[in-house]
């Protein structure tokens, strides 16, 4: 069965510091990262990339990409292997603005109609 990756954006504990001392009204990092994950378009998902905001999370064996959202949202007998990853975290469940790598190595975001390619 394919395997494929999971990539979200989540934020650091220093990050999340910053925007504390900042005050979320006044941290562009914030207003960014909640943009991009709320209303994401592939040019703020690559911009995320770019600034290393995603990191891989998890790779779930599933026969297509649907299967991917309905297995990563909480199939408990699921393949989901969880990665260690720089923010410490577990993945979340699948959702807006996270990104799916296919076995091709292409990236996909999930959007509010789908997919939508990087």
């Amino acid at each position: 069965m394919p395997s494929y990756k999971v990539f979200q954006m989540k934020l650091t504990n220093d990050q999340v510091d910053e925007i504390h001392r900042e005050g979320a009204e006044n941290s562009s990092l914030w207003k960014f990262y909640n943009d991009a994950n709320m209303f994401p378009d592939g040019d703020k998902v690559q911009h995320a990339w770019n600034c290393g905001l995603y990191d891989h999370m998890a790779n779930i064996e599933a026969p297509d990409m649907n299967q991917v959202v309905h297995i990563g949202n909480g199939n408990p007998n699921a393949e989901i292997e969880h990665l260690e990853n720089k923010f410490g975290r577990n993945m979340h469940s699948i959702t807006i603005g996270d990104v799916v790598e296919d076995p091709d190595g292409v990236r996909w975001f999930v959007n509010f109609n789908g997919y939508e390619k990087v």
